[in-house]
């Protein structure tokens, strides 16, 4: 018999892959009828697709879990969905509105610079979603402790990694209701990870030296 919590899970997962998929079907609806070069469009998506797919089968394999405990708390569930949900606002936004930049003197330095920043976090999401698999979910549990590969050097790559892309992005598209969705993206991050890290040292001992020997930036290599 399903316990009620995992009803909750199942729940949660279902209305968040509901809603990526149509809001993902709208960006690319949009892209393709944008009238931009095809090979342009899809050297720009493609890795966002892929980390669309990965993050979506490792939130399911993290359903199957049995947490020792979930943060059931309602600005938890709030925070954790806006956590996930805000690339895909921030990359809707982006696809289906033109928003006009502000023009500053350095405009053209701040958006090649914002574009080559852009692409760092791609093979980092990508090697952290690898590295998490089961411990990926949507409101912060606690299933295990993970500190190989990636997380060696980083307690939060992949928020590590978010932080990063919204900042290129407000680089990219100098505009205030970027900025704001961007910011807001950033604080709700900050908050997910402070959460998660509050439900790990409760739950798991050797969290707590792992927390002292590592950062949120890359440090040292972890030593066992």
């Amino acid at each position: 018999m399903i316990s009620p919590e995992k009803n909750k899970q199942i729940l949660r997962f279902l209305i968040f892959l509901t809603a990526e998929i149509y809001i993902f079907y709208l960006i690319i609806s949009k892209i393709i009828h944008s009238g931009k070069p095809f090979s342009e469009i899809w050297l720009w998506v493609n890795p966002v697709i892929v980390i669309y797919l990965l993050d979506l089968y490792f939130l399911y394999q993290g359903v199957k879990q049995k947490p020792k405990e979930i943060d059931t708390r309602l600005s938890s569930v709030i925070i954790g969905f806006f956590g996930l949900f805000g690339f895909s606002i921030t990359f809707f936004t982006i696809a289906m509105y033109d928003f006009p930049s502000i023009q500053t003197p350095f405009f053209i330095t701040l958006k090649t610079v914002g574009a080559c920043l852009s692409f760092i976090p791609y093979p980092i999401i990508i090697l952290a979603l690898l590295t998490l698999k089961k411990c990926c979910t949507i409101v912060p549990e606690a299933i295990s402790v993970v500190k190989t590969g990636i997380y060696r050097y980083s307690r939060h790559p992949l928020y590590v990694a978010y932080i990063v892309w919204y900042f290129s992005y407000i680089l990219i598209f100098p505009n205030p209701v970027i900025a704001l969705i961007c910011i807001t993206n950033i604080i709700m991050l900050v908050l997910r990870y402070r959460r998660e890290e509050e439900i790990l040292l409760r739950n798991f001992p050797d969290y707590r030296e792992y927390y002292k020997q590592t950062g949120l930036f890359p440090v040292p290599v972890f030593k066992k």
